[in-house]
Formats: C-alpha cells, structure tokens, sequence
C-alpha cells in the first residue's frame, strides 16, 4: 500500500479491503513546478493548482500528469507532447 493508492474501503469499519486501480480520470495537466516532495503546481485547462502526488512518482517541470477525478492528486505520469 503506497500513498496516493485507489482502494476499497468497508464503509462502517473503514477498513481497507483491497487496493484497485484508477477507476475515472479527472483533467490531463502540465507540472509548472515542484514544491516539495508531496506537491507539484500544475496546470490545467488554464488554471493553475497545486496537487499532491505520491513520492515514487518522480516529477519534474514540463511533465505531462493524469489528476484523479477531484482534480486534487496526481495519479499517472503521461508521455511528454512532441
């Protein structure tokens, strides 16, 4: 279990019960910059956010980034646009 992983929680106990892949996909974004090892500002659709993003994913300015369906975490790294 890694941070920014989806899972499936029992709702009365708030166990977790499994760990499931990205099931909806929120806006395609550009990483402007780095603010720590947690944050990156990017932007998207002309706006400008900061969002989380787990620290195995290794990012830097220019990348190309899925947010989830809040908009609010970084979930896949995309290929850079020609």
């Amino acid at each position: 279990l890694h941070a920014g992983d989806n899972v499936k929680v029992d709702m009365e106990s708030k166990q977790i019960h499994d760990i499931v892949g990205v099931t909806s996909a929120g806006d395609v974004a550009h990483v402007k910059d780095v603010v720590d090892d947690f944050h990156v500002e990017v932007e998207a659709n002309g706006h400008s956010r900061v969002v989380i993003h787990p620290t195995e994913m290794k990012l830097e300015s220019g990348d190309r980034v899925m947010l989830d369906n809040s908009n609010t975490m970084a979930v896949r790294v995309l290929a850079k646009e020609d």
